[in-house]
């Protein structure tokens, strides 16, 4: 009975904070957004305090998923930092050097920072030498870190 009272309390309280959130928000996207994390905390709070097994799937043979390791939120953080930075850095020099450049920046985390520790660039074979030469200038103070220049595409 215990496990029912605190389904009805978790159903009430992911509803209540849905439909608050989503008045503070306002209609449109966000609201649905707010509505169905409540809805998926409902189902996962739901689950979790009913008693019994979950039904297992039909089959036999069939080799059970192992669980991924999507790191901690401040790995997945600075993966996508480093994403961002890329297509910045490689529009930034679309239009400063009229060049189409790939960048793979990898950053690194020091005490409360982070910086940039390699920069590769990959430029066209038949770029100037100017252009090279400002283009790893431009690098390396923009990200405080020497680049490498290579020629080609990260495919190849």
């Amino acid at each position: 009975m215990k496990a029912v009272g605190s389904m009805a309390a978790v159903f009430c309280l992911g509803c209540l904070c849905a439909e608050l959130v989503s008045r503070l928000v306002g209609p449109g996207w966000a609201g649905r957004c707010i509505k169905a994390v409540a809805g998926l905390y409902i189902l996962v709070v739901l689950f979790r305090l009913l008693p019994g097994k979950l039904p297992e799937l039909p089959g036999k043979g069939m080799s059970a998923a192992s669980p991924v390791d999507l790191g901690s939120a401040e790995q997945m953080i600075l993966s996508e930092t480093e994403t961002q930075l890329e297509t910045r850095l490689a529009e930034e020099c679309r239009s400063r050097f009229g060049i189409p450049v790939t960048v793979d920046v990898t950053l690194k985390e020091g005490e409360g920072t982070v910086s940039a520790a390699a920069v590769l660039v990959y430029i066209p074979a038949e770029c100037p030498e100017a252009v090279r030469r400002e283009l790893t200038e431009y690098m390396q103070n923009t990200l405080a870190v020497e680049p490498e220049l290579r020629e080609g595409g990260p495919d190849e």
